[in-house]
């Protein structure tokens, strides 16, 4: 979000302010604006951090109906044996929302990173 704001001409503040708004103003009508592509990069590395994290929930869960999905699969694994066909498919399931978010957002990170690279 550095980055973005960075690379964000200060004209356009100037020119904002020019026309009568406030620092308030210039945030929620100038800046937010052209900061939503990079906002849902920042959300969507969020969610996939706190969703595959494994080793905090690992340590600090101690029952296991509040295990995350990652410390859940690796738990599906057992010294006498996996049952691979019902690891895959927790996996698969575990995976969806993962492609799926990232199916949603991928307009929006492409540009995000496109622009962060001055191509736009």
């Amino acid at each position: 979000m550095r980055q973005f704001f960075l690379s964000v001409p200060s004209e356009l503040e100037d020119a904002a302010r020019m026309d009568g708004c406030s620092r308030w103003m210039v945030l929620l009508r100038v800046l937010l604006p052209l900061s939503r592509p990079a906002l849902a990069t920042v959300g969507l590395f969020s969610f996939l951090w706190s969703w595959n994290s494994f080793l905090w929930p690992l340590v600090v869960l101690q029952t296991p109906a509040r295990y995350t999905l990652p410390v859940g699969l690796a738990m599906l694994q057992s010294e006498v044996g996996t049952h691979w066909p019902v690891l895959m498919a927790a996996a698969l399931i575990a995976a969806a929302p993962v492609l799926l978010l990232f199916l949603f957002a991928q307009h929006s990170l492409v540009h995000s990173i496109t622009f962060a690279e001055g191509e736009v």
